[in-house]
């Protein structure tokens, strides 16, 4: 026994594994204590041979992502603006994202003292129908949506921001107000200047090209299919003259859906394989354990706003003291199912000076009419009560809440926004709605970044 044991160890000493006739002599031996310790040692060592080896094939792989295939992403809407000057909808802004490049992918110097942005155009670049991408196009498309903010908006923030050509392959932006509201729009989809020149500015919304883009991103339109006159699904493919690294997926489809319903059961069916719409309160235990969810960060926040002319009154300043107090997570997991990212202002004031002003009236509340910003504002006017701030909810169609907003009608207003309101400012921010993306297990990390 002490020459097989001692030999079957040898391995571990001398890097030399038993022989044949040592490892015979051990299994037609008798069973003993012995004999099983050293069967439980063996199996021990060759596992952990095995998970060696196991990590050392990890850490040299290097992943490479098979090309091809096709991701089918369900959508709430049929689109109206495919266009990054117009987009306003769920499904415009998805496809504009996809289908148009920003001036960020090209090389800008920033000169945050002077509130200036320099930008160097990358030879090469091109539109999906290969005409030249130029700093006329770049020109062209900020000054165009500036036009069409303040036509919509006089207070617009973009009245602050101004553009000029420095030499055929560069342009400064310049703002007179916040410097990162100017990187913020700097995101904006560039459009083709010999396309749109010829078109008036009141005509814009008509134009056949908000349903048949061109553009420089990662994918271009290749078909439209409509049923009952209206687009039910969209087929984008990689757009070859794209500059930067060319798209993993071969064909993107966007599939079209009238309301959440049908969104769900397309996506429990198979029908497809992602969507980024599905309402966060449908998600329930079965998608979380039957897909993969992807949370980022999205511009879309919702907060409470004040008129500016206001700024200065009493309530205001007993809100600004108490707003870091409000508890975000009460209307997170009330509006978005948990799926919200908290929100907080950076300079609130003390909050212990909040208990030496007192209200004589309820502050007004004025919300669009929308169930989650109203039933918002019920919670936030809930908790601001036992802060002893008593508030009115006034809920408006949103034709009238909009117009009466531009014309600052309103002292307070609860809405969510992707970009500053034209006289208003924050007064409590809340949270930023998500974006959240839902795809299935077999869609691999890298293609789930395309969707």
């Amino acid at each position: 026994m002490k020459r097989y044991l001692s030999s079957f160890f040898s391995f571990l000493k001398n890097k030399k594994f038993p022989s044949r006739e040592d490892l015979k002599n051990l299994s037609d031996s008798p069973f003993s204590l012995t004999k099983f310790f050293t069967f439980v040692v063996f199996v021990i060592c060759i596992g952990l041979i095995l998970n060696l080896l196991l990590a050392l094939s990890n850490k040299l792989t290097v992943e490479i992502p098979e090309r091809g295939g096709e991701i089918s992403q369900g959508v709430i809407g049929s689109p109206r603006f495919i266009n990054p000057l117009l987009a306003t909808s769920q499904t415009d802004l998805y496809l504009t994202k996809i289908i148009f490049a920003p001036l960020v992918n090209k090389e800008c110097i920033e000169a945050p003292r002077d509130k200036n942005i320099d930008c160097t155009v990358l030879d090469g670049l091109v539109f999906s129908n290969k005409t030249p991408l130029t700093t006329s196009d770049i020109l062209f498309t900020f000054q165009t949506k500036k036009s069409l903010a303040l036509k919509k908006d006089p207070a617009s923030s973009w009245a602050n921001i101004s553009v000029e050509i420095l030499s055929s392959n560069t342009l400064r932006f310049r703002t007179t107000s916040s410097f990162d509201d100017l990187k913020n729009k700097l995101s904006l989809g560039i459009i083709p200047k010999t396309l749109w020149e010829n078109i008036p500015i009141d005509s814009f919304e008509d134009s056949y090209l908000n349903i048949e883009p061109v553009g420089s991103g990662a994918f271009k339109l290749s078909h439209i299919s409509y049923k009952d006159s209206l687009p039910s699904e969209i087929v984008l493919v990689p757009n070859r003259h794209f500059p930067e690294q060319r798209a993993f997926v071969e064909k993107f489809i966007f599939k079209i859906y009238t309301n959440q319903l049908s969104l769900l059961s397309a996506l429990k069916n198979n029908d497809i394989n992602s969507t980024s719409s599905l309402d966060t309160k449908l998600i329930d235990q079965s998608i979380v354990s039957d897909f993969n969810i992807q949370k980022t960060l999205s511009k879309n926040e919702v907060a409470l706003w004040i008129n500016k002319a206001d700024a200065q009154n009493l309530g205001v300043q007993k809100l600004s003291y108490i707003g870091n107090l409000v508890d975000r997570n009460q209307i997170i997991d009330n509006i978005e199912n948990g799926y919200g990212i908290p929100l907080f202002s950076k300079d609130s004031p003390r909050s212990d000076l909040a208990s030496k002003i007192t209200l004589s009236s309820p502050i007004p509340i004025a919300v669009q009419k929308d169930d989650d910003l109203i039933k918002t504002a019920e919670i936030l006017s809930k908790i601001l009560e036992s802060f002893g701030i008593m508030t009115t909810v006034q809920v408006f169609d949103q034709g009238l809440f909009i117009d009466q907003v531009q014309q600052g009608k309103y002292s307070f207003i609860l809405a969510s926004s992707q970009e500053p309101i034209g006289g208003y400012q924050h007064l409590i921010p809340l949270y930023t709605k998500p974006f959240v993306q839902i795809f299935t297990k077999d869609i691999s990390v890298t293609q789930a970044k395309e969707i």
